[in-house]
């Protein structure tokens, strides 16, 4: 268990300071226990040591990014969510998801709030980049480059790329402007740290980071490649396999998936994720009866996952067991976001004669999907006074 692994580690580096093997173990067992800030400056001790280490450079980006979340979830507990930070937190969330006309609307109605938000700047200048629009990022990057510095110290370090600056300041401070700022630094820090790793030769790390970047853009496909590319260098790397097996999944390579999923349950039968894998990827092909007993094997294992629930909630349906189909379905209401889980619903209710709430749940199929129309995406416009 990482917890009780880090204490004896901490003793072997005393006694082996100069040795890198014994640190980064020490840093893994941080950073799998929770303990972002010193697995962080552990792992930049490794890369100090060897800046070849693969494996310290994306785990240190991970760890950085662990931080920022972390930060993020803090700002957003004491900024008013129509505030030029809530904004902005949502805005990087969108822009990380590559989604850059949406992420350039939201980047605005911050500025719009509060013109001196650099960091917004430079997020639209990054999205001019990425849209082929050069002459309008270098006049957005002019303008964050003209904030005052005396007045807006935290602004300008981030402007100038003092990142270390930020975090020192802002170390013991609790304000949300602070932890916003500090947010800033370490995904800033994070991007240093992927860089420096797509600099060393290929390696599973490499290609580990590139699927991560590719999942949270909705690229289900491309974090397949990756991960293969992964398991080329790594072909023994049985959570390796794992990822990949719901990679598949994620991408709709159903037979492949399966067949994953069934080779990675002999090594472990009562894995709750692998016998959901094993479960959806037939009921995508409509073949209830076969998706049953995984489905409610990784319920008996996880029984609060609403994600399991739906795949069974929906697999009992399309068997026709409606009032099995019920409870799972209830247990999955929240997930819904496009309306089709409480037509579901609606229609279990119906055939088990509850016609109130079939009604209900028709009513709410409507609302949902409505909200889910695809709205026409904001255009990406040229730089204004703001």
């Amino acid at each position: 268990h990482p917890q009780s692994a880090i204490q004896p580690f901490r003793k072997a580096l005393e006694l082996k300071p100069e040795t890198p093997g014994v640190r980064q173990a020490l840093a893994d067992a941080l950073f799998q226990a929770g303990g972002l800030d010193e697995a962080a400056a552990q792992f930049e001790a490794v890369t100090g040591i060897d800046p070849s280490n693969a494996h310290a450079w994306y785990t240190l980006g991970r760890t950085l990014v662990g931080l920022a979340r972390n930060a993020y979830k803090k700002v957003l507990s004491k900024a008013p969510p129509d505030s030029a930070l809530a904004l902005a937190v949502k805005a990087d969330g969108l822009l990380r998801r590559q989604q850059y006309p949406r992420a350039f609307s939201v980047f605005n109605e911050a500025l719009s709030k509060d013109p001196e938000l650099v960091s917004a700047r430079l997020a639209i200048a990054q999205i001019y980049e990425a849209a082929g629009h050069a002459d309008w990022a270098a006049e957005e990057k002019a303008r964050a480059g003209q904030i005052d510095c005396a007045v807006h110290e935290m602004e300008c370090d981030f402007a100038q790329s003092r990142y270390r600056a930020i975090l020192a300041a802002t170390d013991r401070r609790k304000t949300a402007s602070d932890l916003y700022w500090r947010a800033q630094a370490y995904i800033a820090l994070s991007y240093q740290a992927f860089a420096k790793l797509e600099q060393l030769p290929p390696s599973e790390e490499m290609y580990m980071h590139r699927a991560g970047v590719e999942y949270d853009a909705g690229h289900a496909r491309q974090v397949v490649e990756d991960l293969r590319k992964a398991l080329d260098l790594a072909p023994q790397d049985r959570a390796l396999q794992g990822e990949l097996a719901m990679a598949l999944g994620a991408a709709r390579e159903y037979e492949a998936a399966y067949k994953l999923a069934l080779e990675l349950l002999g090594d472990e039968p009562d894995s709750p994720g692998l016998n959901a894998l094993a479960g959806d990827a037939p009921l995508h092909r409509q073949k209830a009866e076969a998706a049953i007993p995984y489905l409610a094997k990784s319920l008996a294992k996880d029984p609060k996952n609403p994600v399991t629930h739906r795949s069974l909630g929906l697999a009992y349906m399309q068997r026709g067991s409606p009032k099995l189909a019920l409870p799972h379905l209830e247990a999955a209401a929240a997930l819904d976001t496009d309306g089709s889980l409480h037509y579901q619903l609606a229609s279990a209710y119906r055939q088990t004669g509850d016609a109130e709430l079939a009604r209900k749940a028709m009513a709410r199929y409507r609302e949902l999907s409505a909200q889910a129309a695809v709205a026409p995406a904001p255009e990406i416009t040229a730089p204004r006074a703001r």
